[in-house]
């Protein structure tokens, strides 16, 4: 008797393992005839800042083909990044030099709230406008990989010099220098 159940149980665990075989072969097959996703690239140099309309600190809201005049430097960032942390303080000089009429600077904080932002800004006396992107819609649009990320746009929209990493004097050296060309050919 002890010996049937036995046998019984053996079947039993190997028509369980059978129907699960079948279960996981299906399901690997179903999964496999799904549609790629596609995974969006950020903006390449030379074609046209993707339009977006963002919320500042100081509480205006502003499309950034309103304020492109001059150009853009469109920086990606968050408190919590350490290449931002070293970075922001480039950019504050670059702004402090650049005043009323040169190359606009425009900080994309991502994913943060103010309360979380206002101390680092101070920390480094940010002195240009900071765009709020809480829901990452920005960052996304952008296909942002890594932060810090930075565009350099000409005043025609067009992105002159893009950077994956933390901006350096050399950088910024040459995106503003892209965007000067790209004015003068006009």
């Amino acid at each position: 008797m002890e010996l049937f159940r036995l046998r019984g149980l053996k079947r039993f665990n190997f028509s369980l393992f059978f129907v699960m075989t079948i279960a996981v072969i299906l399901l690997a097959v179903s999964a496999c005839s799904e549609p790629p996703v596609e995974v969006p690239t950020a903006p390449e140099v030379g074609s046209r800042t993707p339009s977006f309309e963002a919320k500042f600190l100081n509480g205006d809201t502003e499309k950034i083909d309103d304020i492109l005049e001059n150009g853009v430097i469109l920086n990606f960032w968050a408190t919590w990044c350490g290449p931002c942390r070293r970075e922001m303080p480039l950019l504050t000089q670059l702004a402090d030099r650049s005043g009323d009429d040169g190359v606009m600077i425009i900080a994309v904080n991502t994913g943060e709230i103010e309360e979380t932002i206002r101390p680092f800004l101070d920390e480094f006396n940010v002195n240009f406008p900071v765009a709020l992107d809480i829901d990452g819609s920005i960052t996304r649009l952008y296909a942002v990989p890594a932060l810090p990320m930075t565009f350099f746009i000409d005043g025609d929209g067009i992105i002159q010099y893009r950077r994956v990493g933390e901006l350096k004097e050399g950088h910024i050296t040459e995106g503003l220098a892209r965007i000067a060309g790209a004015d003068t050919s006009r």
